[in-house]
């Protein structure tokens, strides 16, 4: 028997709220004339450029982007509703292959910097968890001779 679809179910309304978190952060004083700002969001150092129109001591709502666990190819990513995020598939083919570099390529060029970046995607630190730590029963409260 089918179940419902993963779109109607609460775990996936619950997975989209976890991708799309928004905070909100206070402009501050002394703000560049890039309008960038570094913050820590939930153990994680992030700079954004903040929007024209906002004054310093005023409140900007800021979207902060999760991405999960890369999916082992397309055909899954699509089944678990993360259809336009990459895949381990389309990220390792093109790394398997070789650079076709002459002999004045950089680091900087082009392709080394794109090849750096599907890199980073395989090392899982540019990953999130879905959900933070969060420990199940606190063991220091309970006594030895409490019941389960």
């Amino acid at each position: 028997q089918e179940g419902m679809p993963r779109q109607q179910t609460l775990l996936q309304m619950f997975e989209d709220c976890e991708l799309r978190r928004e905070t909100r952060i206070i402009v501050p004083e002394g703000l560049g004339k890039n309008r960038k700002v570094t913050f820590v969001f939930e153990n994680t150092r992030l700079e954004v450029a903040l929007p024209e129109g906002y004054q310093v001591g005023q409140e900007v709502p800021i979207l902060v982007p999760k991405r999960p666990p890369l999916e082992k190819n397309v055909a899954q990513a699509h089944c678990r509703g993360h259809p336009g995020f990459p895949d381990k598939h389309t990220i390792m083919e093109p790394l398997r292959h070789s650079s076709r570099a002459d002999k004045t390529c950089k680091l900087g060029d082009p392709e080394f910097v794109h090849r750096y970046e599907m890199y980073k995607h395989l090392r899982g630190k540019s990953m999130h968890p879905l959900l933070p730590f969060t420990p199940e029963a606190d063991l220091a409260s309970k006594s030895p001779d409490a019941k389960p």
